[in-house]
């Protein structure tokens, strides 16, 4: 059976948070998950390059963004970050992109819009 984690950047305790974010990945690792989930939040350093360091760092497991938010970088932008994270990942990691909840997108500077679900 394969079990993933989630975890956010903003979980430093007080040290670099990218140094803090590998050590959480190798101690997921040591733990025996088989992949790290990470969300982009507004605010925070940015999620696709931390992945890619903590890539290099750490080997032996998965890495993987939540959806991240079209609205601050355009979509051909973060499918060449997402293609360059898996190529330094050797093939480790997932993406996603889309459309933040309403209340991302208003943190991020936009309108707060109403989500429809389709029959």
């Amino acid at each position: 059976m394969r079990i993933s984690v989630l975890t956010l950047l903003a979980d430093s305790q007080g040290t670099s948070p990218v140094d803090a974010y590998v050590r959480d990945v190798r101690a997921a690792r040591d733990q025996g998950f088989s992949r790290v989930w990470t969300v982009q939040l507004p605010r925070e350093h940015d999620v696709l390059t931390t992945l890619a360091v903590a890539a290099r760092e750490v080997e032996g497991i998965g890495l993987a963004t939540g959806v991240q938010p079209v609205q601050a970088r355009h979509p051909m932008v973060l499918a060449q970050a997402a293609l360059t994270l898996n190529l330094i990942a050797g093939g480790r990691s997932r993406s996603a992109s889309g459309s933040p909840t309403s209340s991302s997108a208003t943190a991020c500077g936009g309108s707060r819009g109403t989500v429809r679900s389709a029959a």
